[in-house]
């Protein structure tokens, strides 16, 4: 039995073994498809300097610059902003007489108002020329708190006030400069004002409208002594006088006056005199 088994296991071609490996059974009665070749997708090269392209285009919120020119708002002004013609200029194309517009705080009336150029502006620079010392960079309370004007229409009494425009480079400057009413401006339009003509805008109102009123007569007179000389300049020029005083006071005060009381007074108040700034002592410190 056990050899009859033998020989049924070897003839049997199910149980053949075989070390090749398997081939796959075909269908004779499926007919044979060729595989779909592959496609061929053509890349463009990217270069380092090509943008990737988007699906939508990018906004550009950034505000655009104001022109560097305008239309000049006044026949006295210039194509730039907060900028009026020279005298010589003015006189040259008898632009004697400015024109500006006053209104009533009571009543609202309009009412026209000229100003002479040549002696209007003749008694601004002589006062800037005696008090310029006294002033120490700060505009006077003149200059800060300028009055108003009586109405002609209502009567009231200080009432009339310069009509000054809401679009900061329509304002009529040199009305404002020769009536001397540049202090109804805002520090905003002040501001204004000393930005497009490169002067220092920051501090305190009475700072800025210094600096208007120096700026607009610099303009006017460019040859005039209407520059700015800011506190640090004035201290550097007078290094070597204070130098002195502070060895000894040998220089002004006298000698051996450094060993007596009031001595660091009486060098700050020669200093205040010489580069007319505001020194004050700072006692108990030593």
């Amino acid at each position: 039995m056990a050899n009859n088994n033998n020989v049924d296991d070897k003839g049997d071609p199910d149980l053949a073994l075989s070390l090749s490996l398997p081939t796959p059974h075909t269908n004779a009665s499926s007919s044979t498809t060729p595989s779909p070749s592959p496609t061929i997708t053509t890349v463009t090269p990217l270069h380092l300097n090509q943008e990737t392209p988007r699906s939508h285009s990018r906004r550009n919120n950034t505000p655009s610059s104001p022109p560097s020119t305008i239309e000049p708002p006044y026949p006295w002004s210039t194509n730039l902003r907060a900028t009026i013609h020279p005298l010589s200029f003015l006189i040259s194309n008898n632009r004697t007489t400015i024109s500006d517009t006053m209104q009533c705080r009571h009543c609202n009336t309009h009412h026209p108002i000229t100003y002479q150029l040549q002696p209007c502006f003749q008694e601004l620079s002589t006062f800037i020329r005696d008090n310029k010392h006294a002033m120490h960079d700060r505009a006077p309370h003149a200059w800060l708190n300028p009055p108003y004007l009586t109405c002609p229409s209502c009567s009231q009494p200080k009432s009339l006030k310069p009509c000054i425009s809401p679009k900061k480079r329509s304002i009529n400057w040199l009305s404002l400069l020769l009536g001397q009413n540049l202090g109804f401006c805002t520090l905003e339009q002040l501001k204004y004002f000393c930005k497009h003509t490169r002067n220092h805008r920051t501090g305190a109102k009475d700072r800025v409208l210094y600096l208007t009123y120096l700026a607009l007569c610099k303009q006017l007179d460019p040859s005039g002594p209407y520059n700015v000389k800011y506190g640090i300049d004035r201290v550097l020029d007078t290094l070597p006088r204070m130098y002195q005083l502070a060895q000894g006071g040998t220089a002004l005060l006298g000698p051996g006056v450094n060993t007596k009381k009031g001595f660091d007074v009486k060098v700050l108040c020669c200093d205040g005199e010489e580069t007319k700034l505001p020194f004050c002592s700072a006692r108990k410190q030593i």
